[in-house]
């Protein structure tokens, strides 16, 4: 039924981003099975158990994921898949049906794949720095540290490691984030 209503909306030539709707979940078109991660850039492999969800396992093996609502809802956990051993079990409401039939990416949160493994690329970047391969997590020279410690916001307070770290990384940096305290 909220995918007629989804199709209506959009036929009648309204902004698909302006529905709103709520779900309750969904149990997936398979049945729950263990399967393999595998992480080439960070040379890991992680077994998914049938009763475990892939973001809870990345995270037992120490992979820093970023995520917010745990539910498929949000798409912050979602990852890129590199390579498939099977079919992916799209159980979020984040991505469209289109989107989840090209199985590009899947939420970590709540997907899982029926088969035995699935290739997909991390925002971890620690293997890459202990390497030497990508330099320091330091902001590029001459630009200004944004991330200081005493203040209140919590990018500043270390509730986002992940979060930081990418920031780092790539030369970003969200002020409005740390302004607006989040």
């Amino acid at each position: 039924m909220l995918e007629a209503a989804r199709r209506a909306w959009a036929a009648s030539g309204r902004p698909v981003d302006r529905l709103r709707f709520e779900t309750f979940g969904a149990s997936g078109e398979y049945p729950p099975a263990p399967f393999t991660v595998k992480i080439p850039r960070l040379d890991r492999e992680i077994r998914v158990a049938a009763n475990q969800a892939m973001l809870e396992a990345l995270e037992a093996a120490g992979i820093e994921m970023i995520f917010d609502c745990r539910r498929g809802e949000c798409g912050l956990c979602a990852l890129p898949i590199l390579e498939l051993d099977g079919v992916v079990d799209h159980r979020d409401v984040f991505f469209s049906q289109a989107e989840k039939a090209e199985s590009a990416k899947l939420c970590t949160c709540v997907s899982r794949v029926y088969g035995r493994a699935i290739t997909v690329d991390t925002a971890d970047r620690r293997a890459e720095v202990t390497a030497g391969r990508r330099g320091k997590w330091l902001a590029p020279a001459g630009s200004p540290r944004r991330f200081r410690r005493g203040r209140t916001g919590a990018m500043e307070q270390g509730k986002f490691p992940a979060l930081q770290r990418i920031c780092r990384e790539f030369g970003l940096f969200p002020e409005s984030l740390c302004r607006k305290g989040l």
